[in-house]
């Protein structure tokens, strides 16, 4: 996961758009990719997974939240700059948007 894609998870965290699978899906990833710590296994050993328990292990990952506001507009810039890219359908992506944002 690239630094934009990290930032646009987390802003997808901070904007109510992640679930519990999203967040262990989030560290399996990370683990998979050879970035190791007792953060990240507390989340996959975390019993049960469930939002109460796994949110904030997540938080303990990350060093400081960005605001619901910058979260937003990330969310909205991140997107956007997929749909001028013209390498993706602008109605589809849109939809995304639409979703990240519900």
């Amino acid at each position: 996961m690239n630094e934009e894609n990290e930032n646009y998870f987390i802003a997808r965290y901070v904007a109510g758009a992640c679930d519990t699978a999203d967040l262990v899906d989030y560290a399996n990833s990370k683990l998979n990719n050879g970035i190791y710590s007792e953060g990240l296994l507390d989340i996959i050993d975390a019993e049960p997974k469930c939002w109460d328990i796994v949110s904030p292990l997540f938080e303990k990952l990350i060093p400081q939240l960005p605001s619901f506001e910058d979260s937003i507009n990330l969310i909205i810039t991140y997107h956007l700059k997929l749909i001028a890219s013209e390498k993706v359908d602008p109605f589809i992506q849109f939809r995304h948007l639409l979703d990240d944002m519900m």
